[in-house]
C-alpha cells in the first residue's frame, strides 16, 4: 500500500512539473517590421503581420525584391556575433496554440514570411502574428526581457522546419495534411504554427 501511494504522489508530481511551453501565457503584439524598401535606401519601420507589411511595401515600391542590397544599417542581418541557434521542435503542442491548421495553408505563410525581407520585432515578453490569414498563423514569441529583432527570412526557415516535421499528413499526393508545432531559439524566442483567428 505504501508503494501504491508513494507511486501515485510521484506520478502526480511528474504531472505538475511537465514542462511549461514558452509563449503559450504572453500577451499578443503587433509585429514591427524594419529594412529599407528601395535598394540601398533607409530603413523604414511598418508594424502588423507580414501581408501587411507587404502590402504597405508594394505601394512604395512595387518591384519590392528583398537581396542582401536591401539590408540596411545591418537591420535583420545575421551577425557572426549573434547567437542564432536551432533548439528543438515540439509538435502538437499544448496551450492556446494547440490547434492545427491546413499545411496548404501554413505553407503560404512560410511564403509571406520568407518574401519578406528586413527584421521582424517583437516586444519584450510578448508573442506576435507574424503572419496569418484563412485561419492559419506563424507566430513569434520573445521570452526576453527585451525587444528582438530577428531577420524574417531566418524566421521564416523555423516555419519551414515545422511544416517538414510536424505535418501529419491525409493525403501526401495532393498535400493535405495538418500542422501544428513550435521550434525554439537559443536566444530565448520562438516560432509557432498553429491556428489562428484571423
Amino acid at each position: 500500500m505504501i508503494f501504491i501511494s508513494i507511486a501515485v504522489a510521484l506520478a502526480a508530481g511528474l504531472v505538475s512539473a511537465a514542462p511549461k511551453v514558452p509563449g503559450s501565457d504572453l500577451p499578443l503584439s503587433d509585429l514591427v517590421w524594419t529594412g529599407p524598401v528601395v535598394p540601398n535606401g533607409p530603413n523604414v519601420t511598418f508594424t502588423g503581420t507580414a501581408e501587411s507589411v507587404l502590402n504597405e511595401i508594394l505601394k512604395i515600391n512595387p518591384e519590392y525584391a528583398p537581396e542582401e542590397h536591401y539590408v540596411a544599417g545591418g537591420v535583420g542581418k545575421k551577425s557572426s556575433i549573434e547567437k542564432r541557434n536551432k533548439d528543438g521542435i515540439i509538435c502538437n503542442i499544448p496551450g492556446r496554440f494547440s490547434g492545427d491548421t491546413i499545411w496548404s495553408r501554413a505553407f503560404e505563410q512560410y511564403q509571406y514570411l520568407n518574401g519578406l525581407g528586413g527584421a521582424c520585432g517583437v516586444q519584450a515578453n510578448s508573442c506576435v502574428r507574424i503572419s496569418c490569414s484563412w485561419g492559419s498563423g506563424v507566430h513569434l514569441c520573445n521570452d526576453n526581457n527585451y525587444f528582438i529583432q530577428p531577420n524574417c527570412r531566418y524566421l521564416a526557415s523555423y516555419a519551414l522546419d515545422i511544416l517538414n516535421e510536424c505535418t501529419t499528413w491525409v493525403n501526401e499526393d495532393w498535400a493535405v495534411g495538418y500542422v501544428n508545432g513550435q521550434e525554439f531559439d537559443t536566444d530565448r524566442y520562438n516560432v509557432i504554427v498553429s491556428s489562428s483567428n484571423c
